[in-house]
């Protein structure tokens, strides 16, 4: 998302910048006024109104709501607003917070002008936080957890989820601060000759006094080296606190576009291996195409010549190979054998000849006609085989009739 630029980063001067930039210390009720229970009905109505104006690609709009009315019940110093910022060509609308987080440091309370600007996609990324001092101050050099842009930097935004609140975040960066304030006065007077009668100074009677500024002391030169040392280091654990959002998107992108080439290539070597095989089946059946088309023409042939002609028993025997004849000759024999049972049978019923005769020819025609079956099957399957071997020319293979 685009960095708004400095100038616009607290968008209108909010009552406590103007006391700042005036030289001093706003109170609680200057800044946001005393914590009455209208006082919060009217900053969730404020809430409420610039939500409004939040565009559509906020993806979940009712969350972002909800923690930052929580937020607001009780941080009197934080303010909703949205703004359009532009920069490389680009424009997007923000919502974001602005104000101050008070801090409480070597004794005095100090108010630290921040900004809390929310991405779309929140709450699943963490919200961007910038320290945003006014014109007499100046983030401090080399800090921790604040770079020279004033973007804030700590484990608990690195290591921001979906389950986070912003009162944890809050806390968190003022319990950092009070440790080690980001910014310091510009103003010699108030940052070098006297920094502690300054932090004196703006100890009220009032439990939350607030001052503007943070003394910082001014380094020799006899540091520069231990300067740039430490500048390094912790420039290269901010780094390696971005690193997880900067690169691993895109590291994980980079291998889902690695693993569906993987299984693109796997897909088109299947699909060739299809392709390869439909060819063969094709090229098989142009082959079986032209051999019906030589039967038929050979058949066609066959027809035309014997056309109104009775065929002839002899010459088609004649015509068959040894094989088929020797099957033709085969069925013959059995036929004839059947009718000859018949036969017995008929002569046995009007009495011609005995039951001892009967019974001794049909065992006799019986084993002779088991032997010329057994023989025309053998047969038959020779035939078959050779006809399957064989397909340029068509092979009769002559079967026995089926019977009552």
């Amino acid at each position: 998302w685009l960095k708004p630029p400095a100038a616009s980063l607290l968008g209108s001067p909010s009552p406590c910048r103007v006391l700042i930039q005036q030289g001093r210390s706003p109170g609680r009720e200057e800044v946001m006024g005393p914590p009455t229970g209208g006082d919060a009905r009217a900053r969730i109505t404020k809430l409420d109104d610039v939500l409004r104006a939040v565009p559509y690609q906020y993806q979940d709009k009712a969350r972002l709501r909800n923690d930052v009315a929580n937020l607001l019940q009780h941080c009197h110093t934080l303010q909703p607003q949205t703004g359009t910022f532009s920069g490389n060509g680009r424009q997007v609308t923000l919502f974001y917070l602005y104000g101050v987080l008070p801090i409480n440091y070597r004794g005095a309370t100090y108010n630290i002008p921040v900004t809390i600007y929310f991405d779309p996609p929140y709450p699943r990324s963490a919200p961007r936080c910038f320290v945003t001092p006014t014109d007499k101050m100046a983030v401090s050099k080399n800090h921790p957890n604040v770079d020279q842009g004033g973007m804030v930097y700590c484990p608990f935004l690195s290591q921001w989820t979906d389950r986070c609140s912003l009162d944890t975040l809050v806390g968190t960066i003022s319990s950092l601060f009070a440790q080690n304030p980001p910014v310091y006065s510009t103003e010699h007077s108030a940052s070098v000759t006297r920094p502690q009668a300054a932090a004196s100074v703006v100890q009220p009677v009032q439990p939350t006094p607030v001052a503007h500024v943070v003394a910082r002391p001014v380094t020799t030169g006899g540091q520069q080296a231990s300067r740039k040392e430490e500048l390094v280091r912790k420039t290269t654990e901010a780094l390696k606190q971005r690193w997880r959002f900067v690169v691993e998107p895109l590291v994980e992108e980079v291998n889902g576009q690695l693993d569906r080439g993987t299984e693109l290539r796997k897909e088109a070597k299947r699909v060739d291996e299809e392709l390869a095989a439909l060819k063969a089946e094709e090229a098989r059946h142009k082959e079986q195409v032209q051999e019906v088309s030589t039967l038929e023409a050979e058949l066609s042939a066959f027809v035309s010549a014997n056309e109104g002609k009775d065929p002839d028993p002899d010459d088609l025997r004649e015509d068959l190979d040894a094989d088929s004849r020797q099957v033709l000759d085969l069925l013959a024999e059995e036929l004839a054998l059947d009718e000859f049972l018949v036969a017995l049978e008929e002569l046995l019923g009007s009495k011609k000849i005995g039951i001892d005769d009967f019974m001794r020819e049909v065992r006799d025609v019986s084993r002779k006609r088991f032997m010329c079956q057994v023989l025309r099957q053998k047969t038959e399957a020779t035939v078959r085989k050779a006809a399957e071997e064989t397909t340029k020319a068509p092979v009769v293979v002559i079967g026995r009739p089926v019977t009552d």
